[in-house]
């Protein structure tokens, strides 16, 4: 013979007992009295959840704020554990709050500039509970912005000719993330004005950024 059992919807672990009774079979509860009970099985019904990722935007060498809530239905999920990745590696993992959601600081170290199509994932594994609960995941957007970098620069002294053009001696950055190769050529500079002066202000303009990671700034 076989058997049919209808969980019930809520999720948790149930005992179904299954007693003979002469040729017919019946389920504990019925009313009707068994002979024997010859087995009881364990049902464990496993509840769906979703997993919603948030897309995330960041600055090239910094941090992306991640965001990802975790529901059963309608329910949010307290206190579990979702796991992050960017562009398929791991940056960490962040526990749900009341209203399921867990939030991550995600380093882009590593990640160039531009959008990535579901750059942003996350997963939870699921429990067997009881109450049990069934793994998910989900992904969005990523975005990483160029970083914004800063020129100083020096310039060299000059004898009077009626001119405020003035002549650049070196050039630096400031903002490079750790050493990647980005250089500074060309620009303009001038004098605040044609007069003999000491410590006078000079300003320069038209700077060329260049270099293999340019791309990123």
């Amino acid at each position: 013979e076989s058997f049919s059992v209808t969980a019930p919807s809520a999720g948790g672990t149930y005992n179904a007992y299954f007693k003979v009774f002469q040729n017919e079979n019946c389920i504990a509860g019925s009313g009707i009295q068994a002979k024997a009970l010859i087995n009881s099985v364990t049902v464990t019904v496993v509840t769906g959840t979703t997993l919603t990722v948030q897309p995330a935007t960041g600055t090239y060498g910094g941090v992306a704020n991640l965001s990802a809530t975790l529901k059963a239905g309608t329910t949010a999920l307290n206190g579990r554990t979702i796991s992050f990745s960017l562009n398929g590696n791991p940056v960490g993992t962040s526990t749900t709050d009341g209203s399921g959601i867990a939030t991550l600081a995600g380093s882009l170290a590593g990640i160039d500039a531009g959008t990535f199509l579901t750059g942003v994932s996350a997963s939870y594994a699921g429990e067997t509970g009881p109450p049990a609960f069934g793994n998910s995941t989900g992904s969005a957007d990523l975005t990483v912005g160029k970083k914004d970098v800063s020129p100083t620069f020096t310039a060299d002294n000059k004898v009077y000719d009626r001119t405020t053009t003035a002549t650049i001696l070196t050039r630096s950055l400031t903002g490079v993330v750790g050493t990647d190769n980005v250089t500074i050529t060309g620009g303009t500079a001038a004098f605040s004005d044609e007069n003999v002066g000491v410590g006078k202000t000079v300003t320069a303009s038209d700077f060329t950024l260049g270099g293999s990671a340019v791309a990123n700034y």
